[in-house]
């Protein structure tokens, strides 16, 4: 008897011995985790921190870019403070607005909020640089023609002392004009903002030290 009751006492320590050790193992267990968890918060914390103490990098140049295809004499900027004459898509008419500011996905208008996705077509009269080109030649032509027949005018009232304009100087004259205001049609006026005009928002940042 006393040989089995001093082997169930030595049994019994045995167990509590083994039970402390899972216990104080599970506790090292759970005392690492928490501390891995907590130097994760505060490594995050510390992150999350410093960009919000970074200072906002505004871009250096941002424009609205019109271009067709990758054809670099096309490309037309507009920059905030002009003037932009577009459709929506879904409206029958054009509309004239100043560009207020430029994002990297939107436009904001003095009197709207856009999206590229919104814009059906663009007025590109007045910012396309061929235009002026061709209103130049117009012009000359138109010029041209109606001096030739001024000077003709006057040369007939000088030497015939009235006025007496023959054919062949009105058909030169009338074709002169007739071309100017031909060359006038040639002049692109508005486009399509899909496949063949593409429009993008341009923002240029610059190299920023802190980074």
């Amino acid at each position: 008897m006393v040989g089995s009751s001093l082997y169930s006492t030595a049994g019994s320590k045995d167990l509590k011995n083994e039970a402390l050790g899972s216990y104080r193992g599970l506790c090292l267990l759970y005392g690492k985790a928490f501390c891995l968890l907590l130097g994760l918060f505060f490594l995050l914390s510390g992150s999350l921190f410093a960009q919000g103490a970074r200072p906002k990098v505004e871009p250096v140049d941002k424009y609205i870019l019109i271009q067709k295809g990758g054809k670099k004499r096309t490309a037309m900027r507009y920059r905030v403070g002009e003037e932009l004459t577009y459709k929506l898509k879904g409206e029958p008419f054009f509309v004239t607005d100043r560009i207020v500011n430029i994002q990297a996905d939107l436009i904001e208008m003095r009197e709207n909020i856009l999206t590229l996705e919104r814009i059906e077509a663009v007025d590109i009269s007045q910012k396309d640089t061929r235009n002026q080109t061709i209103s130049n030649l117009s012009t000359v032509a138109i010029g041209g023609g109606l001096l030739f027949l001024g000077a003709e005018s006057v040369n007939q009232l000088n030497q015939e002392g009235r006025l007496s304009i023959s054919r062949g100087v009105w058909i030169s004259s009338a074709a002169m004009i007739a071309a100017g205001i031909g060359i006038r049609q040639l002049k692109t006026t508005t486009v399509p903002i899909g496949k063949a005009y593409k429009m993008q928002l341009i923002l240029i940042y610059e190299d920023d030290p802190t980074l």
